[in-house]
C-alpha cells in the first residue's frame, strides 16, 4: 500500500509540474512572437512613413522595435520557453516510467530523485499557476475539492509571482459545471487574442495620427 501510495503521489507531482512548465513555455513564446510581431508591424509603418520624417510617428515607430527587441533580450522570452518545454518533456518521461502495475522500489527511488534534481534546476515559480495546475489535475482524478482562485490573479498568473499566497488562504468550492470548464479552457485563448487586439488596435491609432 506505501508502494502504491508513493508511486500515486509521484504520478500526481508529475502532472502537475508538466502542465506548470507547459503554461509557462506556452506563455513566454506568446510574449516572444509578440515581439517579432511588434517589430513586423512598426517596420511596416515606418517603411511607409520615411518620405515624412517631419512627423513624431516616425519617432515613434522606429522606437517601437528597439524597444521589443530590448525586451525580449533583457526578458529572455525564447530562452524561457525552451527551457519551461524542456523540463515539461522530462517530467512526462518520469511520468511514464511510473506507468504499469509492477513497478519496483529502486525504480521510485531512481524517480524520486531524478524529480528532486529537476526541482532544483527549475526557475523560481509562479504560485498562482502552480495551484491553477494543481486544480487542473484534482479535477482531471475528480477526487479532491477544487481550490478557487480570484479572477484578477488569475488573470496575472504568469506575470506576478503572489509570494504572499498560499494554499491554505485559497478557499475550496464546489466541483465545477460543465460551462464553467469550457469557459476556464478558453480564458487563455481569449486572453491572447484580446492582448493582441490591442496591440492591432493601438498600432492603427498611431498610424492615423501620424496622417
Amino acid at each position: 500500500m506505501r508502494e502504491k501510495n508513493k508511486k500515486d503521489e509521484l504520478i500526481w507531482q508529475c502532472r502537475i509540474s508538466s502542465r506548470y512548465h507547459g503554461y509557462r513555455g506556452g506563455f513566454l513564446d506568446f510574449c516572444h512572437r509578440l515581439v517579432f510581431c511588434t517589430i513586423f508591424i512598426s517596420s511596416a509603418l515606418l517603411a511607409s512613413r520615411l518620405f515624412d520624417s517631419s512627423s513624431k510617428i516616425v519617432t515613434i515607430l522606429a522606437l517601437l522595435p528597439v524597444i521589443s527587441a530590448s525586451l525580449d533580450l533583457v526578458l529572455k522570452f525564447s530562452i524561457g520557453a525552451q527551457a519551461h518545454n524542456f523540463l515539461k518533456q522530462r517530467f512526462y518521461h518520469l511520468e511514464m516510467r511510473l506507468t504499469g502495475n509492477k513497478i519496483s522500489d529502486e525504480t521510485l527511488e531512481e524517480v524520486e530523485k531524478e524529480m528532486v534534481q529537476l526541482m532544483a534546476d527549475e526557475p523560481p515559480g509562479y504560485r498562482v499557476l502552480l495551484y491553477h495546475c494543481n486544480n487542473l489535475v484534482d479535477i482531471e482524478k475528480d477526487k479532491k475539492p477544487r481550490l478557487q482562485i480570484s479572477k484578477w490573479k488569475m488573470l496575472l498568473r504568469n506575470v506576478l509571482r503572489f509570494t504572499g499566497t498560499s494554499p491554505q488562504k485559497i478557499k475550496k468550492q464546489k466541483k465545477l459545471t460543465l460551462l464553467h470548464r469550457f469557459w476556464r479552457g478558453a480564458y487563455d485563448t481569449l486572453w491572447g487574442v484580446f492582448v493582441f487586439a490591442v496591440f492591432v488596435v493601438l498600432f492603427i491609432i498611431l498610424a492615423y495620427l501620424g496622417g
